[in-house]
């Protein structure tokens, strides 16, 4: 029977087509699965450029930051304020309440502080606010 037969090669052809087609998005899957640590390094790298410049080239970017992450330790002991030398008179400026705490670190780069705690330290400084960048990127991407 011709139309039987027809019905059954378009049957197979069409089951070889969807498995085309799935083994086709495996592997466009595998291929961003692979990309996407290479993908969230660049834009972090990029990123680490631009926003280093841009705290470079404004101080009170710095202290804003700065302010941040005191707000972010709100209700703990603050026992000093770590920031870079060259953002210290700036800094201590904006947190004019809390000038005293703020204390130069050469270990601190422009671009954030190490708040102490008197339980421990809050990591504002931009390497680490740029670390979680990458991190949620990653994660983003399926990467660890």
């Amino acid at each position: 029977n011709g139309r039987g037969d027809a019905q059954g090669e378009s049957a197979a052809l069409l089951e070889l087509i969807r498995q085309a087609a799935s083994e086709g998005l495996a592997i466009r899957n595998a291929m961003i699965d692979e990309a996407m640590p290479a993908i969230a390094n660049a834009i972090t790298m990029a990123a680490r450029r631009v926003v280093g410049a841009a705290y470079q080239a404004d101080p009170t970017l710095t202290a804003e930051a700065c302010a941040d992450a005191v707000r972010a330790a709100a209700g703990q002991q603050i026992l000093s304020i770590r920031v870079s030398p060259e953002s210290l008179d700036t800094v201590r400026a904006a947190l004019v309440d809390i000038a005293d705490y703020v204390k130069p670190d050469p270990a601190v780069q422009i671009g954030g502080c190490l708040v102490d705690l008197r339980n421990g330290t809050l990591d504002a400084t931009l390497d680490a606010r740029m670390d979680l960048i990458e991190l949620a990127l990653k994660s983003a991407g399926g990467s660890r």
